[in-house]
């Protein structure tokens, strides 16, 4: 007798479940996917490789003001006027200029050895012997970008191909773009070594996300999905 009530109520459960599905007519929304571009930017924007920082988004409310101690590679030079061209052309916010004095200056390029580079910023002073290109990087409690540096190591890397691509990776990820991945090996973020010359489609698509005015300084993953889908 139990087990008959038993089977007798959950008849009528489904019965009233049923009944309520089919009375609401109106199908659940959607959201449609990401594309392979927005599922990459949040992989690279949200967070840094170093350290512990919170999985936001962090980037620069004004213009990058770059200052070279050192300009004697004219061809390094060449290549910085070059990067910082493709990126202003993607940018919708700041630019990236290059200044003459340090005093000028929120953002620091070294063409030199470790030595050098650690020397300027000391907090970087435990990465370089590991790493021949380095950037770091400082924000407010806002997560704003303020200034920073970075260097390419002219010293142990001598293809000028791969000084090349380090000054462009580098500066690339000084913008707010600060994780390396796996996933494309074509891209300037890819976490192996490579020397890649240019961006890759999908890196532009990641520069113009973060120098869009619509990602701002602090927006977590959901808040970021939100603007991405209108982009």
């Amino acid at each position: 007798m139990k087990r008959s009530l038993h089977l007798l109520s959950i008849a009528f459960l489904l019965f009233l479940a049923s009944c309520s599905k089919d009375e609401d007519p109106t199908p659940p929304v959607e959201e449609e996917p990401l594309t392979a571009e927005q599922q990459y930017f949040l992989k690279i924007a949200l967070g840094s490789e170093l350290g512990q920082s919170s999985a936001v988004i962090r980037k620069w409310s004004q213009d990058m003001k770059v200052f070279v101690p050192d300009s004697s590679n004219t061809e390094l030079m060449t290549e910085l006027k070059r990067v910082m061209g493709e990126i202003n052309g993607l940018s919708q916010s700041i630019q990236v200029k290059r200044v003459m004095t340090m005093q000028e200056a929120n953002y620091v390029i070294f063409l030199s050895d470790k030595d050098t580079y650690a020397r300027h910023e000391p907090n970087a002073a435990a990465y370089v012997d590991n790493n021949w290109g380095l950037f770091w990087i400082y924000w407010t409690s806002g997560h704003t970008l303020t200034r920073g540096s970075m260097y390419v190591d002219v010293v142990r890397n001598t293809d000028i191909n791969c000084m090349k691509h380090l000054l462009r990776e580098e500066l690339t990820q000084s913008l707010g773009l600060m994780i390396d991945t796996e996933d494309y090996a074509e891209s300037i973020f890819y976490q192996r070594w490579t020397c890649t010359p240019s961006y890759a489609e999908i890196d532009k698509k990641l520069i113009s996300y973060i120098l869009n005015p619509k990602i701002q300084s602090g927006m977590g993953r959901a808040e970021v999905i939100q603007v991405l889908r209108t982009l």
